[in-house]
């Protein structure tokens, strides 16, 4: 089996590319051509889903395979060169433990007895930064093994380069500090890792004595302090007390729980519900006045009471208010009925009378007394308002006070217990003592060399060189657009790949070039064309596709010679087909097959021929040329008018399909008129030269416009193997006379 090729290399065993599974044809029963079978026209061209980041860099790293392959060589020839030419460096290295010691403290802060040992990583941590510290390195670089090494012989500062050269790590395995030196010699770094943790155990010796020195005084400043913030702390504390017995429960803050403010709350919600009260009495002792008419009630109970505070007035109860309206509307229902059965001065009526209007002065009198019992309470709440208001404020002055002298109580309490830890935590230091440091691992020279390590080294740079050619081959993907694959034509267009036209390997005239069909029907070049054909009467219906246009995004992608090449295929599959040479700004057409240019399309559509004398019988059978005619001078106007479409249509009827050569899509706007017009579209790319960009306006500005795009053919694509059964010499045919091998055709043939 023959492998797809790569990167547009020709294949003559495979050069029709994977596409779409064919529709079956049937044979013909007049013409001997193939007949497609029914089904709608297939139109292409929608773009492609973009790929995903993995698979565009997959895609990537199979294009790009050679280059990074060649940097990951190159990083690992770069390896081996520093492998052989780094200085070998010798690593020793030392084990410290170093124990904390402390007291063990139980939840009511005092000393259970006994010493614990804290692993605390914070601690390691420190210790680790002091042993490479300058005062360590300082002293170590004194002690007379480390003079004597070769390592600090020349050099200027001991201290610094020590400092490069000596490193602490704190192992989390088993909380060891691991001192380790590099050295071109292993004895040097052996004796430079032991006099350095030597240093390290002198200085923290060095230390503790210090410490234990300076410990004495420094506690007997701290518990004077102490008993100074304690003493105050007493004296704020019964300064608070006093004000809060003073001012009734100062200390709560809120007011909520403050009774002075509660109090004074309580007495402002019974003044505004006695104010209320009071309103609604006076209106209804002013409704119940011009009610009854009995103004007179209400003057005699005020004058009966005329000051409301020396006088104590009798308050009728709601209940006993309800129970005498209800008599007067009894009463007064009786009357009423009494006055329909007797005269006005009948004695019942007029004892009726008296009795309502004695009870409607009894009511207006018990509505005054409840309005005026109401202004009298009124005005005691507001007087006991008034005082509780006068005590709030003069609580609320000693507030701020009292808030000034609760936060020096809170200030000297801080104080007083930071004295009091520092005081706890110099004694248990003191009684714990210094730290426990010993060196469970002395450095010693080693036999291998720690770096260069060949094992590290090469992966490293095979990791880096494969990074660095993905990086390269990125941005040269970014840079270089052209298509290679067909794959990648079919998922960055999303339109399918129709066929790929082969090179020919000898330099031929436009007139062999664009008759290679007819003049080499044998080779594979023919056998592509032939495909081309099938796979185009495959994609619509018998009768349904009248009018094809190829084209493509530029120049020189070999589209007039696939126009040509095409129709002659078409034509001798027994069909009728018409060449209009669209392109009027620059013809081929009549060169290829030897017409006359002297009328054509352009006059056709200037009114100055008519279909017959313009159209053109070729030496070819079933095939006819519309040449251009005379090059216009507004070739996109003349393409644009309805005279065009008329044409079109009227030799659209006449033929069984008419193929026109437009001018390329991003030169001119020819092309994207023409295809408005027609059923179907081609795309034509040249292999190796097509740039995405470039492609994908293409087929965008002819979407756009409504064309239906078939898909693309790839011409010109370079050869890898022979075809033995597209070009063995035994089977091919020749035209005489006109034969493509060794000599071109001639300029014109006779008709």
């Amino acid at each position: 089996m023959t492998r797809q090729p790569e990167n547009f290399l020709y294949n003559e065993n495979t050069y029709q590319l994977p596409g779409p599974a064919p529709v079956l044809a049937t044979q013909s029963s007049g013409g001997g051509g193939l007949q497609p079978s029914h089904g709608e026209l297939t139109g292409h061209g929608a773009p492609a889903e973009p790929k995903s980041p993995p698979e565009w860099l997959l895609y990537v790293i199979w294009r790009q395979k050679w280059l990074i392959l060649t940097t990951m060589v190159l990083a690992a020839v770069a390896a081996v060169f520093y492998l052989n030419y780094a200085t070998p460096m010798y690593g020793s290295t030392s084990k410290v433990y170093v124990q904390q010691m402390s007291v063990a403290i139980n939840p009511n802060g005092a000393p259970e007895g006994g010493l614990t040992a804290p692993q605390s990583v914070n601690y390691l941590n420190t210790q680790k930064e002091v042993i490479t510290s300058e005062p360590v390195l300082a002293v170590a670089s004194t002690l007379k093994d480390v003079l004597q090494s070769d390592e600090l012989k020349d050099v200027k500062d001991p201290v610094a380069h020590l400092k490069a050269i000596v490193s602490a790590d704190v192992d989390r395995g088993d909380d060891l500090i691991r001192v380790t030196a590099y050295s071109p010699s292993s004895h040097d770094a052996a004796v430079i890792v032991n006099g350095v943790v030597d240093a390290y155990k002198g200085f923290q010796t060095r230390t503790s004595r210090n410490l234990e020195s300076n410990t004495g005084m420094t506690l007997d400043v701290l518990k004077q302090k102490k008993a100074e913030a304690e003493a105050s702390v007493a004296a704020k504390i019964q300064a608070l007390n006093k004000m809060e017995g003073q001012y009734e429960l100062l200390g709560h803050q809120d007011q909520n729980t403050n009774i002075v403010f509660r109090r004074l709350q309580a007495i402002s919600e019974a003044l505004t519900d006695a104010q209320r009260e009071a309103g609604d009495a006076k209106l209804a002792a002013d409704e119940a006045a011009l009610t009854y008419n009995l103004p007179a009630a209400r003057q005699s109970s005020q004058q009966a009471h005329p000051d409301g505070d020396d006088t104590e007035i009798p308050i009728t109860s709601a209940q006993e208010m309800a129970v005498l309206k209800s008599e007067m509307l009894q009463t007064q229902t009786q009357l009423q009925e009494l006055k329909e059965r007797f005269l006005p001065e009948h004695p019942e009526v007029i004892r009726l009378k008296r009795r309502l209007a004695g009870l409607n002065l009894d009511y207006v009198a018990a509505v005054n007394r409840r309005w005026l019992a109401c202004q009298n309470r009124v005005a005691e709440l507001q007087r006991q308002y008034e005082e509780e208001h006068k005590h709030a404020a003069e609580v609320d002055s000693k507030r701020a006070e009292y808030d000034r002298l609760q936060e020096d109580l809170n200030r000297d309490k801080a104080l007083r217990d930071s004295y009091d830890a520092k005081i706890r935590d110099i004694e248990l230091t003191r009684d714990a003592g210094a730290l426990n440091i010993e060196v469970l691992e002395r450095a010693q020279p080693e036999a291998r060399p720690s770096y260069p390590n060949p094992v590290r080294v090469m992966p490293i740079a095979l990791a880096m060189g494969l990074c660095l050619g993905l990086l390269l081959a990125c941005m040269r993907e970014w840079v270089d657009d052209r298509f290679r694959t067909a794959g990648e034509i079919k998922s960055s267009l999303g339109m399918p790949l129709l066929a790929v036209i082969p090179n020919t390997t000898t330099k031929r005239s436009p007139s062999v070039s664009g008759q290679r069909v007819l003049l080499d029907p044998g080779s594979d070049t023919a056998e592509a064309y032939r495909s081309l054909r099938t796979a185009i009467l495959y994609s619509a219906p018998a009768g349904q596709l009248k009018s094809l246009l190829v084209t493509s995004p530029s120049s020189g992608d070999g589209k007039t010679t696939l126009v040509s090449n095409l129709a002659i295929a078409m034509a001798q599959g027994g069909r009728k087909i018409l060449i209009i040479d669209a392109d009027l700004r620059n013809p081929s057409q009549h060169d290829i097959f030897g017409v006359k240019n002297n009328t054509g399309l352009s006059a056709l559509l200037a009114g100055r021929s008519t279909p017959e004398t313009a159209v053109q019988r070729s030496h070819v059978p079933n095939l006819d040329i519309l040449p251009c005619g005379p090059t216009p001078a507004n070739p996109a106007e003349i393409l644009n008018s309805r005279e065009f479409g008329e044409a079109l249509e009227s030799l659209s009827d006449k033929y069984d399909c008419v193929v026109l050569d437009s001018p390329p899509v991003e030169a001119v706007a020819d092309a994207r008129i023409i295809a408005a017009s027609c059923d179907a579209t081609l795309i034509v790319l040249k292999a190796q030269t097509a740039h995405r960009r470039t492609t994908e306006h293409t087929r965008d500005s002819l979407t756009s416009i409504g064309a239906r795009v078939l898909g693309v053919v790839v011409n010109d694509l370079p050869r890898r193997a022979s075809n033995p059964y597209g070009n063995r010499s035994a089977n091919r045919r020749y035209v005489p006379g006109l034969s493509s091998q060794g000599a071109d055709a001639p300029a014109s043939v006779k008709k």
